[in-house]
């Protein structure tokens, strides 16, 4: 990034750090083969809690300045 590019936040310019790009890759449910039990099991790690994408779009407000892009992948048939 331009020290001299101007950033803004909600319309407002904003002098502060910034991120251009959050990309998230959401393989929820998607069994593990060679790390689960059985090859249908989905592991508890694989799957996202409720709380995830309040997370993911609080970090977005927070960091992703007003012409960034957040890309979300979502398996849609694993």
């Amino acid at each position: 990034m331009c020290s001299d590019a101007k950033r803004y936040f909600r319309g407002k310019e904003h002098d502060g750090e910034a991120i251009d790009l959050v990309n998230v890759d959401l393989l929820d449910g998607v069994p593990m083969p060679d790390l689960s039990f059985s090859k249908n099991f989905v592991p508890p790690w694989n799957r996202t809690n409720d709380s995830f994408l309040d997370c993911l779009f609080s970090f977005h407000i927070s960091f992703l300045h007003d012409d960034g892009a957040l890309l979300i992948f979502y398996l849609d048939d694993p």
